[in-house]
């Protein structure tokens, strides 16, 4: 071939081909045009301060509202009678010891179960604590006798099978002994329910014919009979409480609970 043979005869000839061809490639990849790049925008933080204050506030708001409410506790929370000794049963018996452990056992004395004692229950830390729910027989059929029996009592006569003064048949000492059995002896600690229930009741303009013979000086005060028993009173007609506020008497008549109160006797002048 022609260039072959020229090549031949020229050695420079075959590198200035190489080179020409290699500057073209270079020129032609230069000469493509390249399209400028838009900038790319920064992104900028949104200023959200006012909203953060704004629920930092609202927040701290509905914080102090929950803590101003706090947990409200129910006057007669401990109105609840023990419960009877039946249901706490004995104590259980020990676990059976081990193989190894046998020896040791007999040297030791054996641990029997015993009744749990149960301490005496106290009147005054609630309502109706150491009454018993269940209606007794022969409660007076009106509320001034009912005072007038519970205010005995108050004065530290116990019922007796015995008549006493005042009281001329089986009817009376009946009456008496069903008093008795749902009357309190309260200090002045321990008659705060008592003193909240009274608190709760309303003044009556009027009264049932029941109430109409009811000693003067006495106070009078009515309550819905539902809002007594949701304060754990399940049965409070006949209950009498002794207590430095008076005598205090509950008395149900239809759907309402009366509260009949008589103030202490006024303390004798020193001579």
């Amino acid at each position: 071939m022609p260039w072959i043979q020229a090549a031949r005869l020229s050695p420079w000839l075959l590198p200035v081909a190489i080179a020409v061809a290699a500057h073209g490639l270079w020129l032609a990849g230069s000469s493509v045009v390249e399209r400028p790049r838009r900038p790319t925008p920064v992104p900028r933080a949104a200023d959200n301060s006012p909203e953060l204050v704004r629920y930092s506030s609202q927040a701290s708001q509905a914080g102090s509202l929950a803590t101003g409410l706090g947990t409200l506790t129910l006057p007669f929370e401990s109105s609840l009678p023990l419960p009877p000794p039946e249901l706490l049963g004995s104590a259980p018996p020990p676990p059976p010891a081990a193989a190894g452990d046998q020896g040791r056992a007999q040297q030791q004395p054996t641990l029997r179960s015993r009744p749990v004692a149960l301490a005496p229950r106290q009147a005054g830390t609630g309502l109706a604590w150491g009454v018993d729910q269940s209606l007794p027989r022969g409660l007076p059929g009106d509320a001034a006798t009912a005072l007038g029996l519970a205010g005995q009592l108050d004065a530290g006569a116990e019922p007796s099978g015995e008549s006493g003064p005042g009281e001329k048949d089986d009817a009376s000492r009946l009456a008496r002994k069903a008093l008795a059995a749902r009357h309190l002896r309260l200090t002045t600690a321990s008659d705060r329910p008592y003193r909240i229930l009274w608190d709760s009741g309303s003044a009556a303009a009027s009264r049932p014919e029941d109430l109409a013979n009811l000693p003067e000086g006495v106070e009078v005060r009515r309550l819905p009979l539902a809002a007594a028993r949701a304060m754990g009173l399940s049965q409070p007609h006949g209950i009498s409480v002794a207590s430095p506020a008076g005598l205090l008497l509950l008395w149900v008549k239809g759907d309402e609970l009366w509260l009949i109160r008589r103030s202490p006797p006024a303390a004798a002048d020193p001579a």
